[in-house]
C-alpha cells in the first residue's frame, strides 16, 4: 500500500529542517514504514504582500 503525506513548515532555517526530517525518518522506520521519495519545495513568498507596478 502505498500512502502519500504532505509536511510544511514555517521555518527557514535548513538544518533544522533537516533534522525534522531524519526524526520523521527515524520515526517512521521505527514503526515499520519506509520511505520511497521526499521534496523539499521552498516558498517563494514575499513578505508585505504588495507589488510595485
Amino acid at each position: 500500500m502505498n500512502i502519500e503525506v504532505e509536511f510544511s513548515t514555517k521555518s527557514n532555517d535548513k538544518a533544522d529542517v533537516l533534522s525534522k526530517i531524519a526524526q520523521l525518518a527515524r520515526t517512521a522506520n521505527e514503526l515499520g514504514l519506509s520511505i520511497r521519495e521526499i521534496e523539499f519545495e521552498e516558498d517563494r513568498e514575499e513578505e508585505g504582500g504588495e507589488e510595485s507596478d
